[in-house]
């Protein structure tokens, strides 16, 4: 998969190279480019590998993520980590249109 950012190609795991080289999150990137919010950024012949290692350890993945449900944020509370430059760009950007209309200012 090829990165529509900085043009950088060959990557299995996109999403990783978003994350890591222009620190956005793989939403913000699909946000970004218009892409579904249900894709995936791994290549077919990853999804593939993914998909039959978790069918050979079903039992333990789904476990897993019941021991989680503790560790899982709920509705309300606050979320940990900090704010991506780029979602801090597109809210300063758009406060700037929604003053302008509403003050006539920029």
């Amino acid at each position: 998969m090829d990165c529509q950012i900085c043009g950088a190609g060959g990557f299995k795991h996109l999403g990783s190279h978003v994350a890591k080289a222009h620190k956005m999150t793989a939403r913000e990137y699909k946000q970004m480019f218009g892409l579904p919010l249900k894709r995936g950024l791994v290549t077919p012949e990853l999804k593939q590998k993914l998909q039959e290692a978790f069918e050979d350890n079903k039992d333990v993945a789904l476990a897993n993520l019941t021991h989680g449900d503790k560790y899982q944020f709920k509705k309300g509370e606050p979320k940990r980590g900090e704010t991506s430059p780029v979602a801090v760009e597109e809210a300063t950007e758009r406060i700037k249109e929604v003053n302008a209309k509403r003050w006539g200012t920029r």
